[in-house]
């Protein structure tokens, strides 16, 4: 108590008690503050501490997550943390997600289902982006919501026979291990895909695999194992396919397009002899 503390630019002027002590300082990282702690009795101590100026994210402060609709209302869910990689390359960064511009600034108005947000075509929501040192900004994304560009009528086909694979996958079973890249009759799944959008379009074209429509408007759980696949429904399984370009994350196609069948294998009886 009764212990009074001044802030100097130079150690000198801390030891003398020199009238320019100074409250606040507009620095560079590693400038030096010297400071003067002083009891009543005039007994003192000077010592001194380093500013540390961390940098702010380097983010784009306005950006467009785009998802397909799959009803043509215009209304959609979407992933919102799709976006974090539009906003930022940095990996170490921490996002989260707002109703407005305010509450990104405050954290308050916070989006819970961020890997789920229904909304409509035009929505604007805010993005809070904090380094681990707690330095922030924010950035605008604007929701677009695109009308998937491939009739309801497109099918890709896939066949397998139902044969004995081991004894818990026995012959005529309903199930087969597929295989997306096989060719019928000249194109594989990937290929099918991206040649039904111009040649200009088809080299940033991603195609990806899902086993249901939530998890392909989030984009969560692809199917990785594409050159072997066991079917999940038995004898007949439609899945979902996506199709996005890799320079803007816009969604050009979504829908159950790949049907997997399993052929049943004839059963023979030739009888003991």
């Amino acid at each position: 108590a009764g212990l009074t503390v001044k802030y100097y630019e130079n150690q000198t002027d801390a030891e003398n008690n020199a009238t320019n002590n100074i409250t606040s300082i507009r620095a560079t990282t590693g400038k030096t503050i010297y400071f003067r702690l002083e009891n009543p009795d005039g007994c003192f101590v000077v010592d001194s501490f380093s500013l540390i100026v961390n940098p702010l994210p380097i983010i784009d402060n306005i950006v467009t997550l785009s998802q397909c609709d799959t009803d043509n209302d215009a209304i959609t869910d979407f992933n919102l943390t799709q976006a974090n990689s539009i906003i930022s390359s940095d990996a170490n960064l921490i996002f989260s997600y707002h109703l407005t511009q305010l509450g990104a600034q405050n954290n308050t108005n916070v989006i819970t289902n961020t890997t789920n947000f229904t909304a409509p075509n035009g929505t604007v929501v805010w993005s809070r982006i904090e380094t681990t040192k707690g330095c922030l900004r924010t950035a605008k994304v604007n929701l677009a919501v695109s009308t998937t560009t491939l009739p309801n009528t497109t099918n890709f086909d896939l066949y397998g026979c139902d044969n004995y694979i081991s004894d818990t996958n026995p012959e005529n079973d309903g199930f087969h291990l597929f295989n997306f890249n096989d060719a019928t009759p000249s194109l594989n799944a990937i290929e099918y895909f991206k040649n039904l959008f111009p040649i200009s379009q088809r080299p940033n074209l991603v195609v990806t695999f899902y086993e249901n429509e939530a998890d392909a408007l989030a984009e969560e759980n692809r199917i990785t194992n594409i050159s072997n696949y066991r079917n999940i429904i038995q004898d007949t399984q439609l899945v979902w396919v996506r199709i996005d370009s890799n320079l803007n994350n816009a969604c050009f196609g979504l829908g159950e397009y790949l049907t997997l069948h399993v052929v049943p294998v004839p059963e023979i009886n030739l009888g003991v002899d």
